[in-house]
Protein backbone atom coordinates (compact mmCIF):
# COMPACT_ATOMS: atom_id res chain seq x y z
CA UNK A 1 0.00 0.00 0.00
CA UNK A 2 1.23 3.48 -0.74
CA UNK A 3 1.51 6.97 1.22
CA UNK A 4 -1.09 7.98 -1.60
CA UNK A 5 -3.69 5.37 -0.33
CA UNK A 6 -3.36 6.67 3.15
CA UNK A 7 -4.34 10.51 2.20
CA UNK A 8 -1.06 11.10 2.83
CA UNK A 9 0.86 13.38 0.62
CA UNK A 10 4.24 13.38 -0.19
CA UNK A 11 6.81 16.28 0.08
CA UNK A 12 7.62 17.80 -3.41
CA UNK A 13 10.38 20.05 -1.97
CA UNK A 14 13.30 19.99 0.55
CA UNK A 15 12.62 21.52 3.64
CA UNK A 16 15.31 24.20 5.51
CA UNK A 17 14.90 23.21 9.36
CA UNK A 18 14.44 26.08 11.43
CA UNK A 19 13.90 26.96 15.07
CA UNK A 20 12.94 31.00 14.51
CA UNK A 21 10.36 32.97 15.34
CA UNK A 22 7.63 33.95 13.41
CA UNK A 23 4.11 35.61 13.39
CA UNK A 24 1.10 33.66 12.41
CA UNK A 25 -2.44 35.83 11.35
CA UNK A 26 -5.59 34.57 11.09
CA UNK A 27 -8.86 35.97 11.31
CA UNK A 28 -9.53 34.93 14.77
CA UNK A 29 -5.95 35.63 16.12
CA UNK A 30 -2.08 36.47 16.04
CA UNK A 31 -0.33 34.19 17.85
CA UNK A 32 3.74 34.26 18.34
CA UNK A 33 5.04 31.08 16.92
CA UNK A 34 8.23 29.20 16.08
CA UNK A 35 8.55 28.27 12.52
CA UNK A 36 10.19 24.54 12.77
CA UNK A 37 11.18 24.56 8.87
CA UNK A 38 10.56 25.46 5.51
CA UNK A 39 10.47 25.32 1.85
CA UNK A 40 9.48 26.67 -1.74
CA UNK A 41 5.47 25.02 -0.54
CA UNK A 42 5.16 25.38 2.70
CA UNK A 43 5.90 25.15 6.75
CA UNK A 44 5.88 23.68 9.54
CA UNK A 45 4.96 25.70 12.73
CA UNK A 46 4.90 25.48 16.80
CA UNK A 47 1.79 26.85 17.80
CA UNK A 48 0.50 27.43 21.24
CA UNK A 49 -2.94 26.90 20.29
CA UNK A 50 -4.65 24.66 18.27
CA UNK A 51 -5.02 26.07 14.48
CA UNK A 52 -8.19 24.51 12.25
CA UNK A 53 -7.71 22.52 9.15
CA UNK A 54 -8.42 24.51 6.53
CA UNK A 55 -7.84 27.97 7.91
CA UNK A 56 -6.58 30.86 5.94
CA UNK A 57 -3.04 32.32 7.44
CA UNK A 58 -0.61 34.68 6.89
CA UNK A 59 2.80 33.61 7.96
CA UNK A 60 5.66 36.44 9.08
CA UNK A 61 9.18 35.68 9.24
CA UNK A 62 12.63 37.75 9.36
CA UNK A 63 11.03 40.13 6.87
CA UNK A 64 9.59 37.46 4.72
CA UNK A 65 5.80 36.63 4.46
CA UNK A 66 3.50 34.54 2.32
CA UNK A 67 -0.20 33.73 2.77
CA UNK A 68 -1.12 29.73 3.24
CA UNK A 69 -3.74 27.17 4.47
CA UNK A 70 -3.39 24.84 7.49
CA UNK A 71 -2.86 21.62 6.59
CA UNK A 72 -2.73 19.79 9.06
CA UNK A 73 -2.96 19.85 13.15
CA UNK A 74 -1.31 17.86 15.98
CA UNK A 75 -0.81 20.10 18.94
CA UNK A 76 1.29 22.16 19.61
CA UNK A 77 2.85 21.40 15.93
CA UNK A 78 0.88 22.65 11.99
CA UNK A 79 1.53 22.36 9.14
CA UNK A 80 0.92 25.21 6.28
CA UNK A 81 0.76 25.36 2.61
CA UNK A 82 1.68 28.05 0.73
CA UNK A 83 -0.59 29.48 -2.11
CA UNK A 84 1.95 30.13 -4.11
CA UNK A 85 5.24 28.72 -4.31
CA UNK A 86 7.73 31.02 -2.35
CA UNK A 87 10.64 31.74 -4.66
CA UNK A 88 13.84 29.74 -3.91
CA UNK A 89 15.45 33.22 -3.09
CA UNK A 90 13.54 33.29 -0.25
CA UNK A 91 14.26 30.27 1.54
CA UNK A 92 17.97 30.67 1.07
CA UNK A 93 17.91 34.07 2.33
CA UNK A 94 16.27 32.78 5.33
CA UNK A 95 19.31 30.36 5.38
CA UNK A 96 21.39 32.87 5.08
CA UNK A 97 20.55 34.69 7.44
CA UNK A 98 20.38 31.90 10.28
CA UNK A 99 23.33 30.28 9.44
CA UNK A 100 25.14 33.99 9.89
CA UNK A 101 23.65 34.21 13.25
CA UNK A 102 21.69 37.50 11.97
CA UNK A 103 18.22 35.91 14.42
CA UNK A 104 18.06 34.66 17.13
CA UNK A 105 16.47 30.87 17.66
CA UNK A 106 12.92 31.22 19.59
CA UNK A 107 14.87 30.21 22.92
CA UNK A 108 17.45 33.09 22.49
CA UNK A 109 14.76 35.48 20.91
CA UNK A 110 13.34 34.61 24.37
CA UNK A 111 15.80 35.35 26.75
CA UNK A 112 17.13 38.54 24.94
CA UNK A 113 13.40 39.83 24.68
CA UNK A 114 13.11 38.57 29.31
CA UNK A 115 16.61 40.81 29.36
CA UNK A 116 15.46 44.02 27.60
CA UNK A 117 12.32 43.73 30.09
CA UNK A 118 13.74 43.68 32.96
CA UNK A 119 16.07 46.75 32.08
CA UNK A 120 13.56 48.59 31.07
CA UNK A 121 14.14 48.44 27.22
CA UNK A 122 11.79 48.75 24.31
CA UNK A 123 12.53 47.41 20.56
Amino acid sequence: MGAAQFGIRRRRDSRLRTDIPAKLITLSSAPSVKLRDLSQTGAQIECPEPLSIGSEALLNWLHFEAFGTVQWNHPPFAGLEFDEPLPEEVVLSTREKIDRGEVLNTAKAAEKAAHNWYLGLRD
